[in-house]
């Protein structure tokens, strides 16, 4: 989720301004390297209309690297480390060291002998970049903290002290760059005039600003965006379910529901606005200075929220792929013969439209439109253990209701008079009427207001559950 941000915010951003939006594929740490996550990217990107205009892969750019990282020797910004593991954990742990720092010690101890040995033993060595040295009072002769000043997009000016910077590690052993390298050589290269990345970089930032320096480069313009949580204040991380874009996919949420809900986390358009139908609409009042710095909760009720409006939309707007949506789960609990009839369940999903939250609750919310009322689920036994009437009571509600309804013409309008000639002529509570109605003819106490409800079964089902309701009240409630 919080990848599928930041690709979100850059497209967003590049297309708003009339640019393209760069993929970079950044998997030189191959420890780190998960099967499959390269194809999962695309994937994501794919289903959410997120499309590249330019891709790259890092681990196939390495030559590249090796001509960089050898001109920052050349020019004494950058210098070989042959220190052990085992070194550098004593060097960590001694008594007054105070921070993980390197101690530069293959900077400034080793002789040109000293070196020429170790090479001609070939001893293993990475690249470290030479951080710029604090300078010297002309006055006092005292050094004084350099600062590497970054321009934020989001969070304004940050100055970070140099003393606070490590000698990084730009080339591994193995001759693999690492990701800070990469990063800079490769926006440089490809143009890059934007980046627009987690807030957890921001310490990297200054590292990446004294490299463009040391290149002689011009750096692009940052922006780093707030963390995600949860509702408890926790960062949203992989062990989350919903961390994960598959889980919103395999959830039946709607893709340009996610997109809209992801743009909302930290964004706003700077109105009352919240839902927004096309990827289009986004681009057009996107603007990277309406970012907050807070960190963004995700809030699973307000996308199950902005997902219902974008099903609403998209039923009375394009039906035919509303319809393709929801016949996957559909395929699970109707016959052939019934995922035949097209013109019902459309008239099923047109009914149900309004209250459905996720495309999957076709099928597991409002089954009741194929198949014959469970009154075993949970649903139903909850619903009869705290809302039902007494038995006498209920026996003449779905007496007089059925009386009602057998003789009208079967559309909302005559339905609901019906219904309210029952309660009228009773003087019985409305709410009352309709959950007792909604109870035996569905088996829930959620949906479509209950005349649409009754005329989209038709009233050949309608009044045969009505029959069975009877049926079950003599036989088994009366029990």
């Amino acid at each position: 989720m919080g990848a599928l941000r930041t690709a979100l915010f850059n497209y967003l951003f590049a297309k708003q301004k009339g640019g393209d939006f760069a993929l970079r594929i950044e998997d030189t740490d191959r420890k780190r390297l998960v099967p499959g996550s390269v194809d999962q990217i695309l994937r994501t990107l794919e289903w959410t209309n997120i499309q590249k205009d330019d891709f790259a892969v890092q681990s196939e750019r390495n030559e590249l690297y090796h001509t960089h990282v050898n001109e920052l020797i050349a020019k004494g910004h950058a210098y070989k480390c042959y220190c052990t593991e085992e070194r550098l954990t004593q060097m960590r742990e001694a008594p007054g060291h105070g921070n993980a720092k390197y101690d530069r010690h293959c900077l400034t101890h080793l002789t040109d002998q000293d070196k020429e040995k170790l090479e001609l033993e070939k001893t293993p060595y990475v690249i470290r970049m030479k951080v710029f040295d604090s300078p010297e009072s002309k006055k006092s002769k005292l050094k004084t903290s350099a600062k590497t000043r970054i321009e934020d997009g989001v969070f304004g000016t940050i100055d970070v002290s140099h003393d606070e910077i490590d000698d990084q590690v730009l080339m591994k052993s193995d001759g693999t760059p690492t990701y800070h390298l990469a990063n800079v050589v490769d926006d440089h290269d490809m143009g890059i005039t934007h980046v627009i990345r987690g807030a957890e970089w921001i310490p990297s930032t200054a590292k990446h600003i004294m490299l463009y320096d040391m290149f002689g480069w011009k750096p692009p313009k940052f922006s780093h965006l707030p963390l995600l949580c949860m509702a408890d204040g926790q960062k949203l991380s992989k062990r989350h379910g919903h961390a994960s874009v598959d889980w919103y996919k395999e959830k039946g949420f709607l893709p340009m529901a996610v997109v809209n809900f992801v743009a909302l986390l930290g964004w706003n358009p700077g109105n009352d606005q919240e839902v927004f139908l096309k990827m289009e609409d986004l681009i057009s009042c996107f603007s990277i200075d309406r970012v907050g710095r807070g960190n963004s909760v995700v809030d699973i009720k307000r996308l199950e929220w902005i997902n219902a409006q974008h099903i609403r939309a998209l039923v009375d707007t394009n039906i035919e792929k509303a319809i393709e949506l929801v016949m996957p789960d559909l395929k699970t609990i109707l016959s052939a013969e019934q995922l035949a009839d097209i013109e019902y369940i459309k008239k099923v999903l047109v009914t149900a439209r309004d209250r459905m939250k996720h495309m999957s609750d076709l099928a597991h919310n409002f089954d009741y439109f194929f198949l014959d009322v469970n009154f075993e689920s949970n649903r139903a036994q909850e619903f009869y253990k705290s809302k039902i009437v007494s038995i006498k009571e209920r026996k003449q509600m779905m007496t007089e209701l059925r009386e009602s309804l057998e003789t009208v013409e079967w559309n909302q309008e005559a339905i609901g008079v019906a219904v309210n000639r029952v309660r009228d002529d009773n003087k019985r509570a409305y709410q009352q009427l309709i959950q007792l109605l909604r109870y035996y003819l569905t088996g829930s106490n959620v949906g479509a207001a209950i005349n649409n409800t009754l005329e989209t079964l038709g009233r050949e089902v309608s009044m045969k559950r009505f029959a069975d309701a009877m049926t079950r009240i003599e036989t088994i409630e009366t029990k």
